[in-house]
């Protein structure tokens, strides 16, 4: 069970941080655990796992997503929650202590106005039939990827026992290879979806053989600044892709739509939880 908050939040002076909104964001959610139970916000800001939430950057009431510059006035955001035990304590808490809706980030005054809570509807993950051979993806926010070098898809590593030398390193990849961008909704979906679309081993393993190829692409290579004054940053890619299928195989080609119709709601790759990897799916 998922659920998404929407905030109508208000600021009281133009933030000039010159850090990304995503990144105001997800400091507005933590500053709100923190003052919920320290314990829980260890718990989730120190965690190697998966993200138990997603944030969306700031949007402007025309819907905009802002980058750097939030002038004072009313904005938007959205939080989806993942896991049920941080569900149950921010939802609650978010109820019945209003102290939450008043924010100070680092020293910029906001106040919530409203929120909404919507439990999300998986109904995609009922879809029968497909007659579809592409999918266009559009990367809204900042999206990066981490690509082990050298890359071996498990399905190889385990089935010719390969063993390195030395451990992989771990880079930055800023292009939506279909392995990388399969696998990582795959990983999300596995640890907070409540049912299977079908096959997700064999999804894999269509993906890792080719299932799936970037026929076109108009992407462009961003820096996303986090604490200017550290010099902090992050990379990503923003634009369009096309996903074609090498192959006429319907029952994969409906998994791939299911999961990015999932990567619609809860984000996909890196930084998630800073408004990176917001995605628009279409079929063609």
């Amino acid at each position: 069970m998922l659920y998404r908050v929407t905030f109508d939040i208000s600021f009281d002076n133009s933030i000039k941080t010159g850090s990304f909104s995503g990144f105001i964001v997800r400091g507005i959610v933590y500053n709100m655990l923190k003052r919920i139970d320290e314990s829980l916000f260890r718990q989730v800001h120190d965690s190697k796992t998966i993200a138990p939430f997603s944030c969306t950057p700031l949007y402007t009431c025309e819907g905009r997503i802002m980058w750097y510059y939030v002038p004072k006035g009313a904005h938007s955001f959205q939080v989806i929650l993942l896991d049920e035990n941080l569900q149950h304590r921010f939802l609650l808490e978010l109820q019945k202590n209003r102290s939450l809706w008043e924010i100070d980030y680092y020293g910029y005054r906001a106040r919530i106005q409203t929120s909404s809570i919507e439990q999300i509807n998986l109904s995609f993950s009922r879809e029968n039939s497909c007659d579809y051979r592409q999918l266009h993806v559009k990367f809204l926010s900042p999206t990066f990827f981490r690509r082990q070098y050298p890359y071996i898809p498990q399905k190889y590593a385990k089935e010719y026992k390969i063993r390195l030398r030395k451990k992989p390193r771990s880079l930055v990849y800023p292009f939506p290879d279909p392995q990388l961008l399969f696998n990582n909704i795959v990983r999300i979906w596995e640890k907070y979806a409540p049912a299977k679309p079908g096959s997700l081993e064999k999804f894999r393993d269509w993906i890792d053989c080719g299932g799936l190829a970037v026929s076109e692409h108009r992407l462009k290579t961003v820096k996303v600044i986090e604490h200017k004054t550290t010099n902090k940053y992050q990379r990503g890619f923003i634009g369009y892709a096309k996903l074609t299928a090498t192959e006429n195989n319907s029952e994969m080609l409906r998994i791939a739509h299911i999961l990015l119709k999932f990567a619609e709601v809860v984000g996909v790759g890196g930084c998630r939880t800073a408004g990176f990897g917001r995605i628009r799916v279409e079929v063609l």
